[in-house]
């Protein structure tokens, strides 16, 4: 080897071991990325530290989001109720589907937008409002943290049996003086059997007679409110919760009131159902008499004088009734025909009396517990917004009547709403609202088939007017009684109110156990068979694989022009009676149902009733 060979080695042996000096000199250790964690989301950033921390809102502050965590971790606790529910009610539900709804609930940026959940019937909604329950009193229990920053829920649902069935299960193992669930109610039969009220007397709230009562020290009913403003989750039936709405009361029941003292909003109102978002009331002179005939009730009542009572009749009469007379007559053209339909305001000459009328309202607004009916209430409505300079719709084509329509409401200040509405993208009811968010998806369920049979001749006209005449429902009863022999299934039958008790004994004829498959209203006496709007939110009829529909689920023309307006606007529908003449509006041969909004609005309307009502049998069973 040369010597320059070697001189060339030697020194790049130097070079490299002064390479491996420096590295071990200035070594750092490099950290690893950590494997991602086994639930983690398809498209999870770990940059995102939000998700990884398990901070809970403020409650002190505005609403805030919950992070990635918590919407993790709340959605496993409610999936793992749901799975427990499934089984021991023994139904198969599409979890996965219910994975993602709750994801979508819990992830909300802001209560700027309502959530509305269009799962189908039987799919499972009422089981996961009640996980969802059960994991915020799990969670509340392991992490009061979290306890605090959610604040409580209230929940909505239309029957108080199912409010009180929540409740049972809510408070096991609760003290009674601390229930983790409070349901709100009044003076009913499912109170009763539990003992709400101890006074056989009373059945209502005006018979109540509170402190007077020997009762009242342990009566449930007088502590509710107070409770329930302390409790973590507050329930209420749809009825209550309109009357809350109306009188202004309910923005207290969206708040909870902590152990602190301290008052903060709950963090969801969940609707088990769609609820009347858009108040809608309507004035009759029937209406008038029925609030000035109630004055009278006050005499045994709470002991008024004669000469009160005729002076707050008077009272009524001069600064109502008189008044709505002369709006009524108003309402004609020049030759004193009526005009049907269209929107009246208040002329100077007819607002002089508003002083009068303010004497009035302010008087019974003081002794509110004594004076104020539901008919009375109405009045108040209407003729305030009257007053008010507001036009308002007015009907002549069923009586005269003066409807107060106010926009829209799905949104509570910053509560977050979620309505369970299954027809929701079948009715109108949402097509003018910006703020809302319908989920996409459907539960996954077995493969249907249903067969439609519709008898459409003219004999078969199940109107509610043609029920009327003598023959039809002897006629109905002897075809039904045929139907129903002939096959070997279960029936839901289902028709108006009116004519569900003689239709149910016209039917006894059918053999014993063939009048053992025809489904009947539960607990009802004298037996009736199912009616419209008597079935809502009702599983008893799941069994059923044949479905009769003896009518139409309609409602009258002006009130369907009413919800027309709520839905649509009331822009649109005066836009659209402003082009008919006059001459066609006092005609009484004049339909309602014929302007273009109201008609869209009818067929809508009765698909999505339709539909309630056929889901009512075993189509809500997942398996079926």
């Amino acid at each position: 080897m040369s010597k320059n060979s070697r001189k060339n080695r030697n020194a790049r042996r130097a070079e490299v071991k002064a390479r491996k000096l420096s590295a071990s000199q200035n070594h750092t250790k490099e950290i690893p990325a950590s494997p991602p964690p086994k639930r983690a989301e398809d498209g999870f950033e770990f940059s995102d530290e939000k998700k990884l921390t398990p901070i809970c809102p403020d409650p002190d502050e505005s609403f805030q989001p919950l992070s990635g965590y918590w919407v993790g971790r709340i959605t496993e606790t409610i999936m793992k109720h749901m799975e427990r529910l499934s089984k021991t009610r023994q139904i198969s539900l599409d979890l996965k589907y219910w994975r993602y709804t709750t994801k979508s609930i819990l992830g909300q940026p802001s209560t700027e937008t309502t959530v509305i959940v269009p799962a189908p019937a039987g799919s499972g909604k009422s089981t996961w409002i009640l996980a969802f329950l059960l994991a915020i009193k799990e969670l509340s229990a392991k992490s009061p943290e979290l306890a605090d920053a959610l604040v409580g829920v209230a929940v909505i649902l239309q029957k108080v049996d199912d409010l009180n069935g929540v409740a049972d299960k809510l408070n096991e193992s609760c003290l009674p003086d601390d229930p983790f669930m409070v349901p709100l109610q009044g003076w009913n039969t499912s109170g009763k059997r539990r003992g709400f009220c101890l006074n056989s007397g009373v059945d209502s709230y005006e018979n109540c007679l509170r402190g007077a009562c020997p009762y009242a020290h342990q009566c449930q009913i007088l502590s509710f409110h107070e409770k329930a403003l302390r409790a973590p989750v507050v329930g209420l039936t749809q009825e209550r919760f309109y009357l809350l709405r109306q009188s202004g009361d309910l923005s207290s029941i969206l708040q909870r009131i902590k152990p602190d003292g301290r008052s903060h909003p709950r963090r969801y109102i969940l609707f088990d159902e769609k609820h009347l978002m858009a108040p809608v009331t309507g004035l009759s002179t029937a209406q008038i008499n029925e609030a000035s005939t109630e004055f009278n009730d006050i005499i045994q009542k709470y002991g008024a004088s004669d000469t009160r009572v005729r002076r707050l009749e008077q009272w009524l009469d001069h600064v109502v009734k008189r008044k709505f007379q002369r709006i009524r007559k108003a309402q004609q053209t020049e030759s004193g025909e009526d005009i049907l339909v269209g929107f009246l305001g208040l002329s100077e000459q007819e607002g002089e009396d508003y002083q009068a009328y303010c004497d009035f309202r302010n008087f019974i607004q003081q002794h509110r517990k004594r004076y104020m009916s539901k008919p009375l209430s109405a009045v108040f409505d209407v003729m305030d917004c009257l007053y008010s300079g507001k036009p308002c719709l007015f009907t002549k084509t069923n009586g005269f009547c003066i409807y107060r329509i106010d926009p829209p409401q799905v949104h509570y200040d910053t509560t977050q709403a979620v309505i369970f509405d299954a027809t929701a993208e079948v009715d109108m009811d949402y097509c003018c609202l910006a703020d809302i968010k319908i989920l996409s998806g459907t539960p996954k369920c077995m493969e249907r088939r249903v067969t439609f049979h519709i008898h459409s001749h003219p004999s078969l006209n199940v109107s509610k007017s043609a029920m009327k005449k003598p023959w039809k429902l002897p006629a109905f009863g002897e075809y039904l009684t045929e139907l129903i022999s002939e096959e070997d299934r279960m029936v839901f039958l289902c028709t108006y109110k009116e004519s569900s008790v003689e239709l149910a004994g016209r039917l006894e004829k059918l053999l014993k156990e063939d009048f053992k498959r025809v489904l009947l209203m539960p607990n009802r006496e004298p037996p009736m068979v199912p009616y419209f709007n008597g079935t809502n939110g009702s599983n008893s009829f799941k069994d059923a694989e044949m479905v009769i529909m003896l009518g139409y689920p309609r409602l009258d023309p002006p009130t369907y022009l009413a919800y027309a307006c709520a839905a649509c606007g009331e822009k649109r529908i005066a836009d659209e009676l402003a082009v008919i003449p006059e001459e066609i509006r006092i005609d009484r041969n004049f339909n309602i149902l014929d302007l273009p909004t109201v008609r869209e609005y009818v067929t809508h309307h009765l698909a999505a009733r339709l539909e309630q009502e056929i889901y009512r049998c075993a189509q809500r069973n997942p398996d079926f």
